[in-house]
Order: C-alpha cells, then structure tokens, then sequence
C-alpha cells in the first residue's frame, strides 16, 4: 500500500458503499437519452492495477446485492 493511492477509499467494510450503473445511450426524436442495463455495488476488496506506467488498466468488479434482500423484514 503506498500513500496518496486514490483508489484506496474504495476498500470498505459496508458491501453498500458504492453503487454502480451501466447505462446505454440511445437517441430518441433526436434527443440523446439513458437506459439502465444494470444496477449492482463495488465488491469491497476487488479492486486491482497492472505495476506499470500510466496509462494503465484498473479493474473493479460488482454484484447485483441480491443477497442483502434476505436481510428485508
């Protein structure tokens, strides 16, 4: 771990933290408009970097949350 890493603050402890969406764009009577695809939260601890560098690749990967739905009274 080196200091000043910016994607620290992405290790947490609350699987909620951070949400992610991936949008498509599509042009409507010549608007430009967003439709959700997919909706799910940054897996804690997921996150890695190539050694190398910049421009280099950063990868992250999420989950739907669908098992916090057991915790729903």
């Amino acid at each position: 771990i080196e200091d000043g890493d910016p994607y620290m603050s992405l290790f947490t402890t609350d699987p909620l933290t951070y949400k992610l969406r991936v949008r498509r764009k599509i042009a409507v009577a010549a608007k430009e408009r967003y439709i959700n695809e997919w909706e799910g939260y940054l897996s804690a601890g997921t996150y890695s970097q190539e050694y190398r560098n910049a421009p280099y690749r950063v990868s992250l990967k999420a989950v739907d949350g669908l098992a916090t739905l057991k915790d729903i009274l």
